[in-house]
């Protein structure tokens, strides 16, 4: 990935998951995402309250690895996966 090690700022996200208690997966894009997201230990942040973490590939042209379909593909399967999720949980 061509991002700037210096140029990354960490958000907050133990605030932001605290403000939404109804939130049940955190969706990561790209390798570079993930890897920021576990050296700050934000996925034993959310493992600890039962918050998924689901990592999917990059949108970005650069990665090209996978054609554009195969990723919308992929990321519709986690987004449906997380809002059936929640339709359980509210239904409770």
């Amino acid at each position: 990935s061509a991002i700037e090690r210096s140029s990354v700022q960490v958000n907050p996200i133990p605030d932001l998951i605290a403000n939404l208690p109804q939130l049940n997966t955190v969706i990561l894009n790209g390798g570079a995402a993930m890897r920021y997201f576990k050296r700050a230990g934000f996925d034993e942040f959310c493992s600890s309250l039962g918050v998924a973490v689901e990592h999917l590939p990059s949108t970005s042209p650069a990665h090209a690895a996978l054609s554009y379909e195969m990723k919308a593909a992929q990321w519709q399967l986690v987004i449906d996966k997380a809002l059936s999720q929640d339709a359980k949980r509210i239904s409770r």
